[in-house]
């Protein structure tokens, strides 16, 4: 039924547990899992950092990419993990934007069949503050989203 599983991580708890899952699932249909994390930019672009008195300095893009590898490294370590445990095979990729695009994107370059994701469960007010990626996969999904408590 699921042949090809976009499996998406940020290393949060919620993700572990979408991990949990996407192995059931990909273990049971014999699925193809592409486990994803998707770094945005613009939160790190919008933060000052301190350069002296009177100097606001913002990131360059040197340090963003730094930042950006580590964010990688972190959100896919435990999910990898999880997957070579099980023996399920994976591919791993890696973006950079607003994580609802790029997981979007990716999912239907990639032919997904299902999208996996944790939920991290914001309060209202938050949500509407924040907006939700897993809300905004799923509205903007072609296929079927998961979305994991």
């Amino acid at each position: 039924m699921f042949t090809k599983i976009m499996l998406c991580t940020d290393g949060s708890d919620d993700a572990q547990k979408a991990a949990k899952a996407a192995i059931e699932i990909a273990l049971k249909f014999q699925s193809e899992v592409t486990l994803i994390s998707a770094f945005n930019p613009a939160p790190a672009l919008a933060v000052p950092v301190t350069g002296g008195p009177g100097l606001v300095p913002y990131l360059n893009a040197s340090v963003v990419q730094e930042i950006s590898e580590q964010f990688h490294a972190s959100a896919d370590k435990l999910a990898s993990e999880l997957l070579n445990k099980s023996k399920v095979p994976y591919t791993l990729r890696q973006g950079f934007g607003h994580p609802v695009d790029v997981i979007v994107d990716a999912a239907k370059a990639e032919q997904s069949d299902l999208i996996i994701m944790g939920s991290r469960g914001m309060g209202d007010f938050k949500r509407f503050l924040l907006g939700s990626i897993s809300d905004g996969v799923l509205h903007h999904a072609h296929c079927a989203v998961l979305i994991v408590r």
